[in-house]
C-alpha cells in the first residue's frame, strides 16, 4: 500500500483549531499526526470549543422428521419464562453484591453466588420431582387412549402444586421449603407446554418406555439449563458463543444447501435465548427418533471448527473502567495514545462477535492492528487538548447533570466526562466496524473514514461544546438539535465498584411531551405492537384526547439487557415496579420514533429488524425510550401466582410446509375481548363483533407479512432451521410470491373466522368469563394449494407457479380458548 501520495484531505471542522487558537495547546501538539497524517483535521472537536467555564427433488425423510418434531416441540412461552429467570437471577445476585467497598471483592461474589443457587434450587428440585412423578405414573395412565385436552389434563396434574408434594415428596420436612416448592412451579409454564407437547406424541407412534426416556432426559437438560442461566445472570456473560456452534451444527446437519438467511437466523439466535431451546427441542427430537447420538450433544459440538470462545462482558467493562481511570489520571503533557490503543485492543476483544464480518475478510490481526493505530492517532489528538476534562465536565452541568440525580458531587462529574471521553473512543470503534471490508485494504481511506467514525462518536457522546456557528452549518453533529441534551453511564458509583453491575446510558434530559393518538397509533414497538396499542391495552390509557409524558431515553452498552435498565432506574416512577417484566415498559427509539416522539430523528438509532422483533434480544448502541406518565399503573392480571403485564392483541401464523397445513393463532386482548363480548351478548349474531374482531385478524395479518413481522412467523420446512427465526427463510422468496400468500392467507383466515365465529359466539363470550388473559382463537387451514410450490422455491427449486394460490383449503377449522394458550 502507498501511503505517502496525497489523494485527498477529510474536511471536518472538528480538526481545525484556527477558529479558537486561545484553546490550541502548543506544547502538547501531535505533531508525528500533524507530518504523517493527509486527514489533518478539520472536525470541530479536535479543537473548536464553545467558551465554557435443502429440498433439491426428494427431502431427506430423517431430515424432514427431526424439523416437524422439534417444530412440534418449539412453545414461544418458553423463551419468555427463561429470560424472566435471567432477569429475577440477575437482580437478585447484585442485590446481594456490596454497594461499598467491603475488602475481599471476590469473596463477595461467591458468597453471592452461593446465595443465589440456594435461592433457585428449589425449581430444579421441583422438576425433578414433577417428572420423576410422571415417569412413575406412565405405565399406569392410558395415554394413548386420550384426547390431546385430556393429555394437557394429565400433565397440568403434576404441575398444579396443589396437595402432590406430601405423597411426592415425604422427606421435606420444613414447611418455607414445601412452600417455596410450591411457588417453584409457577415458574414452569413454558416446560409444562413443552412436556404436555412430549406427551402427545405417545398416543400417535411412540412407547411409553421411549417417553419415560424422555422425561429422563429432560429432567438431566434442566439442570444444565438452570446452571447457565445463573452464570448468564451473574457474571454478564450472554448467550452467543456457547450456543453459536450448535447453530451452526444444525445449519449442517438440517440444511442441505447454504442460504443466506440462515446466516442471519445463526446470528440471531444465537444472541438471544432461543439458542437455550433450540438445543433442547433437537436433543429431545433425535431423542424421540431412537438416535443414541442425541445424548452427545457436547461432543458432537466439541467437534465443530469453531472460531468462538466464551466472552464475558465484564471484561469489557474492566477495560472501559481501567481507561476512564487512565484519562483521569493523564497528565497535562503525557501521550494518551498507549491507554487508548490497549482500549482499542480490548474493545476489539470484547465485541469479537460483532466485529467477526469484518474480522473474516480483512483478518484479525489487521483489524486490530489498523484500528488500534488510526482511532488511537486521531482521538489522541483531541484527548490532548488542554483542560478538555474540565470543559466536558462543564458542558455537562450546562446541559443538566446535577439536575439527574441531586447526589452527582464533583468527582461524579469529572467521572462523567472521562467517561464521555470512552464513549468516544468505543463508538469509534464500533462505528469503523460498520466500514465495508474493502476500506481496510486502503489506508488512507481507512483514515479518512475513520476521522467520520469519531465525527458520529464525539457527537452522539458529548455534550454541546463548539460555536453555535459550527452547529449552524453542520447540524448533524449536535444529534439532539435544540434540545442540547449528553448521555452519561450509569448506574452512578465509584470505580471500584462500577464494574459488579451491567451498565447502560441515559440522556441527561428527559423531555415533556404531548402524544397524540394518530402519532401513537404509527410508532410501532417490539414485534411491530403499535405505541397505541401498548397504551391502551397494557396501560389501559383512552389516548383519543391524546396524552402528556415525560419520555426518558437510554442506550445499550455491550452486555446491558433491558431488565438491567429497569431494574436500576429505581428513581423512575413507573418504570421499577414489583410485576415481572417490567422491562415491557421500555421502547425501541427508531429514528421514526424519535422524530414523531422528540422532533429529532438523529436521537434515535435504527438496528436490523431482527433486534427490534422481541426484547430478549437487542444490540449494543441501540437506544430505548419509557414513557412515565403520572397515576397511570400497568394492567396486570394474575397468572401462575404472579401479577404479569396483559398482552397485547397480535397474531401468530405458521407455515409447515411439510403436513401441507396453515395455524393461525389469533389473540384478542382482554380489554378488546371484553368488548367485544358485550356486543355479542346484545345481539345473538352481532355484526359489529365480528367486524371488530375480523380487523384485529387482518391487521395481525399485515404485521405478519411487514419487513419485521415477517421474522416472527413459524416456518416448518426441511431445508429451515426451526423454530424461532424461522420466518427469515421467507426472504428466499420473491416479493411478489410473499404479497400473495399474504393475500390468501388474509381471504382464506377471513372467510373462516366469519364463519365459524358466526356458530361459536356462545363460547367465546364464555372464554370471556374465564379468569385467564384475553381470548385466542385458533385457525387452522389444511390442504393448502399452491403451498407445495412454495416449499420447492424455499428450497431452491425454482418452479413456481404464475398463480400458484388458485383454488381454496381442503378444510378450514376454528376453536376458541380463553387465555393465551
Amino acid at each position: 500500500m502507498k501511503s505517502d501520495s496525497v489523494i485527498h484531505k477529510a474536511v471536518s471542522p472538528f480538526l481545525d483549531s484556527q477558529n479558537h487558537p486561545s484553546l490550541t495547546d502548543k506544547g502538547v501538539v501531535d505533531e508525528n499526526f500533524s507530518a504523517h497524517s493527509h486527514f489533518e483535521s478539520q472536525t470541530p472537536f479536535f479543537a473548536s470549543y464553545q467558551e465554557l467555564e435443502g429440498m433439491d427433488g426428494a427431502s431427506d425423510p430423517r431430515q424432514t422428521e427431526i424439523n416437524a418434531l422439534m417444530s412440534d416441540l418449539y412453545v414461544e412461552e418458553f423463551n419468555d419464562e427463561i429470560y424472566q429467570l435471567v432477569a429475577e437471577a440477575s437482580e437478585f445476585y447484585h442485590n446481594r453484591l456490596p454497594k461499598h467497598d467491603a475488602g475481599d471483592g471476590e469473596l463477595a461474589e461467591r458468597q453471592a453466588w452461593r446465595e443465589l443457587e440456594t435461592h433457585f434450587a428449589p425449581l430444579h428440585e421441583d422438576l425433578e420431582i414433577i417428572l420423576e412423578s410422571m415417569i412413575g405414573e406412565v405405565d399406569a395412565a392410558d395415554l394413548e387412549g386420550m384426547s390431546d385436552h385430556e393429555k394437557d389434563l394429565w400433565v397440568d396434574s403434576f404441575f398444579s402444586g396443589e396437595g402432590e408434594l406430601e405423597e411426592e415428596a415425604p422427606e421435606i420436612e420444613h414447611g418455607w421449603l414445601k412452600k417455596k416448592l410450591r411457588k417453584a412451579r409457577k415458574k414452569l409454564k413454558g416446560i409444562r407446554k413443552k412436556v404436555g407437547k412430549l406427551v402427545k406424541k405417545v398416543g400417535k407412534k411412540l412407547s411409553k418406555p421411549l417417553l419415560k426416556v424422555m422425561l429422563r432426559r429432560l429432567k438431566k437438560f434442566a439442570k444444565k439449563l438452570l446452571i447457565h442461566v445463573l452464570q448468564v445472570a451473574s457474571k454478564n456473560k450472554r448467550f452467543p458463543n456457547r450456543y453459536r456452534p450448535l447453530i451452526a451444527m444444525l445449519r449442517k446437519k438440517l440444511v442441505k444447501k447454504e442460504y443466506a438467511d440462515d446466516v442471519i437466523q445463526e446470528e440471531w439466535v444465537a444472541n438471544s435465548v432461543a439458542s437455550l431451546q433450540t438445543e433442547l427441542d433437537y436433543y429431545l427430537a433425535t431423542g424421540l427418533l431412537g438416535e443414541h447420538a442425541a445424548s452427545g450433544m457436547e461432543e458432537e459440538l466439541l467437534e465443530l471448527d469453531s472460531p468462538y470462545e466464551e466472552t464475558s462482558w465484564q471484561d469489557m467493562e474492566e477495560a472501559r473502567q481501567l481507561f476512564v481511570e487512565q484519562m483521569l489520571a493523564l497528565e497535562e503533557h503525557e501521550d494518551p495514545a498507549p491507554h487508548i490503543e490497549q482500549f482499542v485492543t480490548a474493545i476489539l476483544q470484547a465485541i469479537r462477535v460483532i466485529a467477526q464480518p469484518v474480522i473474516a475478510a480483512v483478518g484479525r490481526d489487521k483489524v486490530i492492528r489498523y484500528l488500534a493505530k488510526y482511532v488511537s492517532r486521531i482521538t489522541g489528538k483531541f484527548i490532548k487538548k488542554k483542560n478538555l476534562n474540565k470543559l466536558i465536565a462543564t458542558a455537562l452541568v450546562d446541559v443538566g447533570l446535577r439536575l439527574m440525580k441531586l447526589e452527582v458531587q464533583p468527582e461524579d462529574e469529572k467521572m462523567a466526562a472521562a467517561e464521555a471521553l470512552a464513549g468516544v473512543v468505543e463508538d469509534t470503534v464500533m462505528n469503523s466496524l460498520q466500514l465495508p471490508a474493502a476500506v481496510f485494504e486502503n489506508e488512507q481511506l481507512l483514515e479518512a473514514e475513520v476521522v467520520a467514525a469519531f465525527e458520529k462518536a464525539a457527537a452522539d457522546n458529548l455534550p454541546p461544546m463548539l460555536p453555535e456557528e459550527i452547529y449552524r452549518k453542520r447540524p448533524h453533529l449536535r444529534p439532539s438539535g435544540s434540545m442540547k441534551n449528553a448521555w452519561v453511564q450509569l448506574p452512578h458509583r465509584k470505580s471500584k465498584h462500577r464494574k459488579r453491575c451491567r451498565c447502560y446510558k441515559k440522556a441527561i434530559k428527559s423531555p415533556s411531551r404531548r402524544i397524540s393518538a394518530h402519532t401513537a397509533k404509527e410508532i410501532k414497538t417490539f414485534d411491530e405492537v403499535s405505541l397505541e396499542m401498548f397504551l391502551e391495552e397494557q396501560l389501559g390509557i383512552e389516548i383519543g384526547g391524546g396524552l402528556d409524558a415525560q419520555i426518558h431515553l437510554y442506550e445499550a452498552l455491550p452486555g446491558t439487557a433491558l431488565f438491567d435498565i429497569a431494574n436500576q432506574e429505581s428513581y423512575v416512577p413507573g418504570l421499577r415496579s414489583r410485576h415481572a417484566c417490567n422491562y415491557n415498559m421500555l421502547h425501541p427509539l427508531t429514528t421514526h420514533a424519535a422524530g414523531l416522539l422528540l422532533g429529532e430523528p438523529a436521537l434515535g438509532r435504527n438496528v436490523p429488524a431482527p433486534y427490534l422483533m422481541h426484547r430478549h434480544c437487542i444490540l449494543p448502541g441501540q437506544r430505548f425510550y419509557f414513557l412515565e406518565v403520572p397515576g397511570v399503573q400497568p394492567q396486570t392480571f394474575l397468572e401462575e401466582g404472579s401479577l404479569r403485564l396483559r398482552r397485547p392483541s397480535k397474531t401468530k401464523l405458521s407455515l409447515d410446509f411439510i403436513r401441507n397445513e396453515i395455524k393461525i393463532d389469533l389473540f384478542i386482548s382482554e380489554k378488546a375481548a371484553q368488548s367485544i363480548a358485550v356486543d355479542m351478548r346484545e345481539k345473538q349474531i352481532s355484526p359489529i363483533a365480528s367486524n371488530k374482531v375480523v380487523g384485529i385478524l387482518s391487521d395481525g395479518l399485515k404485521q405478519n407479512f411487514s419487513q419485521i413481522g415477517q421474522n416472527t412467523i413459524h416456518v416448518i420446512h426441511p431445508s429451515v432451521i426451526p423454530g424461532w427465526g424461522s420466518g427469515f427463510a421467507l426472504r428466499r422468496l420473491p416479493l411478489y410470491v410473499i404479497e400473495l400468500l399474504a393475500s390468501s392467507i388474509q381471504n382464506w383466515a377471513v372467510s373462516a373466522l366469519s364463519k365459524g365465529l358466526t356458530n361459536q359466539m356462545e363460547q367465546f363470550v364464555s372464554a370471556t368469563e374465564h379468569l385467564e388473559d384475553g381470548v385466542m382463537l385458533r385457525i387452522q387451514l389444511v390442504s393448502i394449494p399452491g403451498l407445495d410450490d412454495i416449499g420447492k422455491a424455499l428450497g431452491n427449486v425454482r418452479n413456481i407457479l404464475s398463480h400458484p394460490f388458485d383454488g381454496i383449503p381442503g378444510s378450514a377449522r376454528l376453536e376458541i380458548y380463553p387465555g393465551y394458550v
